[in-house]
């Protein structure tokens, strides 16, 4: 009996053994994980206006494809050219969202698939707003005289056109209407530059001739000009009532016309001319304009 209790013995040890064997096996047994981020991903985008989406994958198995969804539709795919096996910094840069869809919301997708086929999705949702209806119109490297005592400098600028024009020409043409933007001295003797406005002129300048537009301006600090949109200007350009202002080289400065032209000029370069005094017929500034005509604003 002693022998048969012992032989029992050692096979519940060897069975109770074999049990805590397996239950240590399975422990040790773990879950794929599949990590997706949002590097990059803005909340809204333009119809037909490129964007870029950038995402962080990490994966605890080889990386097998990533791909990426607008709705059911595949905008890309990537299944190569990961450079760590497990990880990869997911870029993609193209038109997400056409013209039809302005104003809705998309529902995008990044799913990403490990070499085991353990997949995991990141949904997420991008505002499509509308298209800039307001068309922008811009004026690169404009280069105007300085107004002086007689009418042959082109001193006067039409927004509308973009054209530069003498008190001479606008006056003998019929069109001084044209004029918006006239650059010119504070006086005759301390020679510091200035917009003016047209109505505005001083008497010592074009023969003591007088021209019918006003136009206001407002020096601005608050303004990138290369990151000026035409909505930013309909919406931020308004409320001042300066007929001059000083100006100096990268200085940008808002303006309303008498017609409702409005936008932002900025001073690219002042040249003082040959002898690198301000006064002289041979004086230039050059400028680049944004603006908005009044024809769209009255849309």
């Amino acid at each position: 009996m002693k022998k048969i209790k012992l032989g029992l013995g050692i096979i519940l040890i060897g069975l109770l053994g074999a049990g805590t064997f397996t239950s240590c096996e399975e422990d040790e047994t773990t879950e794929p994980t599949i990590d997706i981020s949002e590097s990059s991903v803005p909340d809204s985008v333009e119809a037909g206006v490129e964007v870029t989406l950038k995402f962080s994958v990490i994966t605890s198995e080889k990386l097998d494809k990533i791909e990426l969804r607008k709705g059911t539709e595949t905008l890309d795919t990537k299944s190569d050219g990961f450079t760590d096996k497990s990880a990869d910094q997911y870029s993609y840069t193209g038109v997400v969202a056409d013209t039809a869809e302005a104003e809705s919301t998309l529902d995008m997708a990044l799913i990403v698939t490990d070499n085991d086929d353990n997949e995991k999705t990141h949904d997420f949702s991008l505002y499509v707003k509308a298209i800039d209806t307001i068309a922008l119109t811009t004026y690169d490297q404009k280069v105007m005289g300085v107004a002086l005592g007689d009418g042959s400098s082109e001193d006067l600028l039409s927004i509308e056109s973009g054209e530069t024009y003498t008190y001479d020409y606008v006056d003998i043409n019929g069109i001084k209407d044209s004029a918006d933007i006239l650059c010119g001295y504070t006086d005759l003797k301390t020679f510091k530059y200035q917009l003016v406005s047209p109505a505005n002129s001083p008497d010592y300048i074009h023969d003591g001739g007088t021209l019918p537009n006003t136009t206001y301006y407002n020096k601005v600090t608050d303004v990138t000009f290369d990151e000026v949109t035409a909505d930013g200007i309909a919406e931020n350009v308004s409320d001042f009532n300066n007929e001059f202002v000083d100006i100096a080289e990268n200085d940008v400065v808002a303006f309303i016309t008498e017609a409702g032209h409005k936008g932002y000029i900025k001073v690219v370069s002042i040249d003082k001319g040959s002898n690198g005094e301000a006064g002289d017929a041979d004086d230039e500034v050059t400028f680049d304009i944004k603006a908005v005509l009044a024809s769209e604003l009255s849309e």
